[in-house]
This record gives structure tokens, sequence and C-alpha cells, in this order.
């Protein structure tokens, strides 16, 4: 399975690192280029961005700022390839629950809250 992270921060670095302990083949992307690339070398996973991760990822983890996740959620939706899961990891709802009810892309959404901290 393959799978995107979208942002390389704490959260996303331990989403990175399950992932590529439990789920398969990692891809991170980051707005900053060599923040993805620094944690994926620390984390032996791949370095692309945020389109061509999309593209090519069965699930993509959204794990950016809560002020940017609903934005980040649509324009990945879009980028995401037909049938991917497209998931955020945002701790506060509201505004990309209602993104994603505006989101028109063949994709699966879903918003989860981590119950834990990394």
């Amino acid at each position: 399975m393959k799978v995107a992270i979208i942002g390389a921060g704490v959260m996303g670095r331990w989403l990175a690192g399950f992932a590529k302990k439990n789920l398969g083949e990692v891809t991170i992307s980051d707005v900053t280029q060599s923040k993805a690339e620094k944690v994926a070398a620390e984390l032996g996973v791949k370095a692309r961005p945020v389109e061509e991760a999309a593209a090519d990822a069965d699930i993509v983890l959204v794990a950016v700022p809560i002020p940017q996740t609903p934005e980040v959620v649509k324009a990945t939706a879009k980028m995401a390839r037909k049938g991917a899961l497209v998931a955020d990891v945002a701790s506060v709802k509201s505004d990309v629950v209602k993104a994603m009810h505006k989101i028109r892309a063949d994709v699966e959404l879903v918003s989860i809250h981590p119950l834990f901290g990394p």
C-alpha cells in the first residue's frame, strides 16, 4: 500500500513512521521541501512534492496546522487518484468537515481525530 503524508511536522513525522511500520511504502511532503527531505532521510521514506505524492498514493493523510487543513484537504483531494482515501488528523473538525462536504472529487474522505499526541 502506498501512503502519502502531507505535512512534515511532529504529527506528520509520527504518522510517517507508523505508516512505514504498518502500512507499506511511505512518501512525505511539506510546503518546505527541505523539511520533507530531512524527515524522509531520518525515517527512511521518500520525499516528493505534494502533487506527486498524492497522485500516487492509496491513502493520503493530511497533517498540517489546523488553520490550513481545510484548504490542503480540498487541494489534495483534487490531486489524489480515483478511489484514494484522503484523511485529515486535525483536532478541530468543524471547518474541515464543511470543506469536505463541498469536495467533488472521486476519492473517499474521512476526518479522524488523533486521541493522542506524538
